[in-house]
């Protein structure tokens, strides 16, 4: 909960200039209100602040108490009226180190501090050079990550695609369609095992040969791919069947073509072929791309899982391209059309789910060995709730008014687990259909294979209305990555994470904040947008905004260009909760925080307890909540946050490395939250505390911390998602919470020596300010505070050098 309320803004004179929209724009700076008060529990003290999110409260009255804001907030040239006396307050020091006795200890230092100092002769040279580093964010941005995630994404990705167009037109002309061209450089492959693992087989190989420029031969496929054992299963173990008897070749080549990738069905001369065992080799495209770069022709065998996850990410248009290119071919969707049709007809709604039910004998024998592989990761999700999946799917959200196809092998199934199953789907109303019982007699289908039957059971899950799967089953997890990128409800029964995620990292977890039009103007706008632009183009993550305001505000809108999801929503508890803040309103917000004052703000920051029963949010067992002041470093994977994942809420440490925690950021665990909210919001209210949890903080944070205490404490979430600016450097970090003092506070001590935070604007130059800012500042792009910031900390080295140096002079008199 980070309770720093903000200040009215201000644009310092040497700022003056078009924001990225063509028109000026103000400057935000804030002075948050920050007191000490004494921990009696602890003897520690503990900063008391007054905002718990203010992206999600009203700002009215932020100053407060009638205190004057400081020189740099009073209006457009508030830094100008600082910057003006620094050259008086330069000669003072100069001055007065002058006037140190020859035996002062301290007066050479104190001379060579101020003449570090004198930076209203360099403000001018910095001042340009940051307005100039700003013009410029655009070709800087590449730095970030190495170059992985080029800014702006969106131009970039559409530049790309125009030139593997124009890439593919150019190769379909040399190669003269789909056979393979006698001089080209192949690549071929096999495929292993079931059916999921066969696709994810072909999508290895096909990422490959895009990256190594080389036609792909279509490998053959497998009709049995069952694994008694560990023991793969490919060509040489089972038979075999051209590419053609289950997929349309055609619509396959067309497709990739337009992707740029070479596909042909004619294999080159055996004898001409190299074969080459991917298992041999740690990295299997360098090798390919270095030792075996002058072999024409290449044959690998199963490349399954073998591409590096960077590399999947990096070519995740292609890996969806490749999936959206595997169409079933004419004999099959003859089959699907005939299927989908009977379903669809049993439901006014038109309309069929589907749910893949992993309960079959050699299934649970696979999970025992997989959740006792000796290597210390925790599995404990494959069996999870398979006997109470009607309860799950009814948490989900899973439409009870359309029939619900099981997809499971009944024959292998335990008949023990599959009973239970099946009682709890009836329990909860679900009206089961299996695909045998549909057709009977002269009207039954046809007699498929094992692979054969699982493509009909994959492409029934593609396309129906709602799919629940078992995660941990690459088959289903395969139908969820695929439903989720093209924004249709997926989700699975099992709990936990979806571990093919460690393989395709292309699950993009879902992320909300809270936000309203009120904090347009202040740092908050601009913080929130370099949130959401990180979210996007660097976590790779789907945004979410609880928003408040007008839907004309110019914030609404850039939300909506940037693709975040907009949820609207009145909380059922608000006039309840409104009646008990009167209890000790005007106490709760002379002592504890400003949030108290209004109802609004109250409000605002209560709003995060009801995310878990958003209908948005069905389909998910995690998402990640965030205040708007952070920004994200690296791709964000639920498989990153390890196991086991938080029962209730993963939340982190506060300032101390202590409980109660902090409530801004949270891994929040939607279906366990969702059963526990009607009974948490009654605790609420039954508490009559005025909405202050004595021990635990006031609020939101302060409810969550004591009603969920035996889930949430011992278990704080690694440092890594919640670093902090004025902690130690996490060179790992995911996601740097800028919590208590932002950009603009660090820029104030930075120049005048004064922070309203105590120590801690000093803190963070002497730990990660710095290192955090270079990348902050190409997100914040609006943000000349930002970009000052950044240029200080590289080109005014020496500057901040001074002023911490002149600050620990302070400490030591």
């Amino acid at each position: 909960m980070d309770a720093w309320g903000p200040r009215t803004p201000a644009r310092p004179a040497w700022a003056e200039g078009p924001t990225s929209s063509g028109e000026s724009a103000p400057l935000s700076t804030t002075t948050p209100l920050l007191q000490p008060r004494s921990r009696a529990s602890s003897g520690t003290t503990e900063w008391r602040s007054p905002s718990a999110d203010a992206c999600a409260i009203d700002f009215e009255d932020c100053n407060g108490k009638g205190r004057k804001p400081p020189p740099s907030r009073r209006g457009p040239a508030g830094y100008a009226a600082v910057l003006r006396p620094l050259l008086m307050a330069a000669l003072a020091l100069a001055l007065m180190a002058g006037s140190f006795t020859a035996g002062s200890r301290l007066g050479k230092r104190y001379a060579y501090v101020t003449a570090q100092l004198h930076i209203d002769s360099q403000l001018s040279q910095l001042h340009s050079l940051a307005k100039r580093r700003l013009a410029a964010i655009t070709g800087d941005a590449h730095a970030l990550q190495g170059g992985a995630y080029p800014w702006p994404v969106k131009s970039f990705a559409e530049a790309e695609q125009n030139r593997l167009v124009a890439q593919a037109a150019q190769q379909e002309r040399k190669a003269g369609g789909v056979h393979f061209n006698g001089s080209e450089t192949t690549l071929s492959f096999q495929v292993c095992n079931g059916f999921a693992n066969q696709r994810a087989a072909l999508i290895s190989g096909i990422v490959l040969a895009a990256q190594l420029n080389r036609t792909v031969i279509l490998p053959r496929l497998l009709l049995n791919g069952t694994q008694p054992d560990e023991a793969e299963v490919n060509e040489k173990t089972s038979g075999s069947i051209p590419f053609g008897d289950m997929f349309d070749v055609g619509i396959f080549t067309q497709r990739l073509a337009a992707r740029g990738v070479r596909v042909s069905t004619q294999a080159p001369d055996p004898s001409q072929v190299l074969a080459v065992k991917v298992g041999s080799f740690h990295d299997l495209l360098f090798v390919l791309n270095t030792t075996y770069s002058s072999q024409q022709h290449l044959r690998l065998d199963c490349p399954m899982f073998r591409v590096h996850p960077d590399i999947v990410t990096n070519q995740s248009s292609l890996v969806f391209a490749t999936m959206d290119a595997m169409q079933p071919n004419a004999r099959f969707k003859g089959i699907l059309q005939k299927i989908e049709t009977k379903l669809r007809s049993m439901s006014n709604a038109k309309a069929y789910n589907v749910l893949h039910l992993r309960a079959e004998e050699d299934w649970l024998t696979h999970c025992k060995r997989w959740e006792n592989i000796p290597d210390g990761v925790v599995r404990d999700n494959c069996m999870n709730n398979t006997e109470t999946v009607g309860e799950q799917l009814q948490i989900h959200g899973v439409n009870q008014e359309v029939p619900l196809l099981l997809a499971t092998s009944l024959v292998q199934a335990d008949k023990r687990v599959l009973a239970a199953a099946l009682k709890s789907l009836k329990e909860h109303n679900y009206t089961v259909v299996m695909r045998h019982e549909l057709f009977v007699g002269a009207a039954a289908l046809p007699a498929l294979s094992r692979e054969e039957s699982a493509l009909i059971d994959y492409y029934l899950g593609l396309n129906s209305h709602q799919f629940v799967g078992n995660s941990v089953s690459s088959f289903s997890a395969m139908i969820i990555m695929e439903r989720w990128n093209a924004g249709r409800y997926a989700s699975y029964y099992n709990a936990g994470n979806i571990p093919l995620e460690v393989f395709f990292p292309l699950y993009k977890m879902p992320w909300v904040f809270t936000y309203n039009d009120w904090s347009v103007g202040t740092e908050y706008e601009l913080m929130v947008k370099a949130a959401v632009r990180s979210a996007i183009y660097v976590a790779r993550m789907k945004p979410f905004c609880m928003y408040s305001g007008s839907t004309t505000s110019p914030i609404y809108s850039w939300f909506v260009d940037q693709g975040v999801t907009i949820i609207t929503h009145t909380p059922s508890w608000k006039e309840a909760f409104s009646k008990e803040v009167e209890r000790n309103r005007q106490k709760n917000t002379k002592e504890h925080s400003h949030l108290y004052a209004t109802d609004g703000r109250m409000v605002g920051t209560f709003q995060r307890i009801d995310i878990p029963i958003l209908r948005e949010f069905d389909q998910y067992h995690y998402v990640l909540f965030t205040d708007c002041d952070v920004f994200f470093r690296q791709q964000m994977k639920l498989v990153d946050w390890g196991t086991p994942l938080p029962i209730a809420a993963g939340m982190g440490y506060e300032m101390d490395d202590m409980f109660p925690y902090n409530a801004g950021i949270m891994l929040m665990n939607i279906p366990y939250l969702r059963k526990t909210n009607a009974d948490f919001i009654s605790w609420i209210l039954k508490q009559k505390n005025g909405l202050y949890f004595d021990g635990y903080g006031p609020l939101d944070q302060g409810a969550i911390n004591q009603y969920y205490e035996k889930e949430i404490k011992g278990r704080p979430m690694s440092k890594d998602f919640n670093a902090k600016p004025y902690q130690e450097f996490r060179n790992g970090a995911r996601i740097v919470h800028l919590h208590g003092p932002k950009p603009n506070h660090y820029l104030d001590w930075l120049l005048t020596g004064k922070c309203d935070f105590g120590g801690i604007c000093e803190g963070g130059f002497f730990n990660a300010v710095c290192k955090y800012m270079t990348d902050y500042a190409l997100f914040a792009t609006e943000w000349d505070v930002a970009a000052t910031l950044r240029m200080m900390c590289t080109e005014g080295h020496d500057l901040v050098e001074a002023r911490t140096q002149w600050a620990a002079m302070q400490h030591q008199h």
